[in-house]
């Protein structure tokens, strides 16, 4: 927010206030399991309107550090919310695996590799 200038020039709130709301929103998730009830620390609240927008945030910025020093050439790299899609040579698969995994231990990707031609994402196959 603070390198898009123009964002908080048509808000009442000052980034210290919209910032203060962003910590409070995402420090107040109670849960309960089993008959005890939990304060979760880390994380996003699952299905909160926020957890999406911090997700996008958060990748976006993991996905600029990441890609910039990428020790491969990707093919192709698009995403939603917290999942990828990516496309490489099968030679470079595990070295730019670890890489990505390398940038934020908090944050440590799966992967999915090709079978019979077709990669999943998102609930379906992807065919040449």
């Amino acid at each position: 927010m603070e390198e898009n200038r123009g964002f908080l020039d048509n808000q009442k709130l000052s980034l210290s206030e919209l910032m203060r709301l962003i910590s409070l929103c995402l420090d107040s998730t109670y849960f309960r399991f089993r008959d005890h009830i939990y304060h979760q620390r880390k994380g996003t609240p699952m299905g909160s309107p926020i957890s999406v927008v911090v997700a996008e945030i958060v990748m976006q910025r993991l996905e600029s550090q990441l890609l910039s020093a990428a020790p491969s050439l990707l093919k192709l790299w698009t995403g939603y919310v917290d999942d990828v899609f990516a496309i490489l040579d099968c030679k470079d698969v595990e070295p730019f695996f670890s890489h990505i995994n390398s940038i934020e231990p908090a944050i440590q990707f799966s992967k999915e590799l090709e079978k019979d031609f077709q990669l999943p994402f998102l609930d379906v196959y992807v065919k040449p």
